[in-house]
């Protein structure tokens, strides 16, 4: 999988937007409504980022110590900022061997704009794969040892400065060491004083350089990606949170994260035999209709109370959850409904534990005639019961159906002749 893969995501529509939780957000798929909850309060989540890109673009230049352009293609929308340098690092950082050379940030920001910001859409298995991929590179940048750690990027100053001994002599200087993390460092500060005349670039804070390339530094590169992460527990000088943390607390969400109040729908399927077939596997769904047709308050008083009532049949079906996910995963099949990629799949969808149907009237009816009435055609006051969707031409394609007109035929009353009625 690659970054340009997520372009590629099945369309999902967001039918009820929470403002506060996109755990709560209510999707459909085809013929499901879910909700994505996950593990963390994704709007402190969000929050964290936005604050983050907006510092991060926000600092420029002097203020992270950096002169000239930190990239010369046309049309970057943040020039010299920390954002870019943080991105064009990462990217840099990631790119795996005999792949095409990403466009700087961009794909990057599709990613974290896609599985952060995208309250639209759940956050897929393939959204989870990219964030964890990015999470080791990150975390193995972000080693003490690494050669890509921004606290480890060498730069070489001069040990001492030689005061000139006669006037009109400049200042000099003797040996070289070689610091890390940043080079804004005092010694610098004296050369471009002393040397060059220039006091526009005073010495940034001692943390930001170290003299050892043990990723002791902090500068603003490696705050913005490793301040307050499991690399480092403290905040920086520029930045509180990096990219990591905000990362790794999107992780440990997508970890702990479930589908809740997933309902599969007929969607206009109350004719098609497959979906038919798997209902009438539903254990849960086929008790509960059995148990419907035997109670007497389901049926419409008058005409020998034998008519089920449409709107209380259909409240026993859809308004009661399902425990047995046995059913979504054995006979419907998760993997099924989403697709066969996995990658398609939004994250928590091993940890569906119940589910609820929304039938129509025609599909209860044609699983009652399926499974049901074949077995169990009377009701409780003996006579056969009917169907809100009942007609003659419908109930002839079921092998029962002989059966069926025989018993309305024997529970109609026989007509007394008029000898009869005189004689009793």
């Amino acid at each position: 999988m690659t970054w340009k893969t997520m372009l590629r995501r099945p369309t999902f529509t967001p039918i009820l937007k929470a403002p506060l939780r996109k755990s709560k957000n209510l999707f459909r798929f085809e013929n499901l409504t879910f909700t994505q909850e996950l593990d963390i309060d994704m709007p402190e989540t969000q929050k964290d980022y936005n604050e983050w890109k907006k510092k991060t673009q926000g600092l420029t230049k002097e203020q992270i110590g950096v002169v000239g352009r930190a990239a010369s293609k046309e049309n970057k929308e943040y020039r010299d900022t920390l954002f870019e340098h943080i991105f064009d690092h990462v990217i840099r950082a990631v790119q795996r061997p005999k792949q095409p050379k990403r466009d700087g940030a961009k794909e990057l920001m599709t990613l974290l704009e896609n599985v952060i910001e995208d309250d639209d859409t759940p956050i897929s298995e393939q959204d989870a794969d990219e964030i964890y991929d990015l999470i080791e590179h990150l975390k193995n940048m972000g080693k003490p040892d690494s050669d890509l750690n921004p606290a480890n990027i060498p730069f070489t100053e001069p040990t001492e400065l030689v005061e000139p001994k006669r006037k009109g002599e400049k200042w000099g200087k003797r040996g070289s060491k070689t610091i890390y993390g940043h080079y804004r460092t005092p010694m610098y500060a004296n050369v471009r004083q002393k040397i060059h005349g220039d006091n526009s670039k005073p010495a940034k804070p001692d943390s930001w350089h170290s003299d050892a390339q043990d990723g002791s530094a902090r500068p603003p590169f490696w705050q913005g990606l490793f301040a307050q992460s499991s690399v480092s527990d403290a905040a920086g000088t520029e930045l509180d949170k990096g990219l990591l943390g905000i990362l790794e607390e999107l992780e440990r969400g997508i970890d702990g994260a479930k589908l809740g109040n997933f309902t599969i729908s007929d969607e206009r399927k109350a004719s098609d035999p497959k979906f038919i077939k798997d209902l009438t596997q539903n254990s849960e769904l086929v008790a509960r209709l059995n148990a419907a047709l035997k109670n007497t308050s389901m049926y419409r008083a008058g005409t020998g109370a034998r008519n089920i009532m449409k709107d209380k049949i259909l409240r026993e079906v859809n308004d009661k959850p399902y425990t047995d996910k046995k059913w979504i995963d054995n006979v419907v099949g998760l993997k099924q409904l989403f697709g066969s990629d996995i990658s398609n799949m939004p994250v928590g969808w091993k940890e569906v534990k119940g589910y609820k149907l929304k039938l129509t009237i025609a599909t209860v009816d044609n699983v009652i005639n399926e499974v049901i009435r074949g077995k169990q055609m009377m009701a409780p006051n003996g006579l056969p019961y009917r169907l809100p969707t009942d007609s003659d031409k419908k109930l002839r394609r079921y092998p029962w159906h002989s059966q069926y007109v025989d018993k309305n035929k024997a529970s109609r009353p026989v007509k007394k002749s008029w000898i009869d009625m005189l004689w009793g």
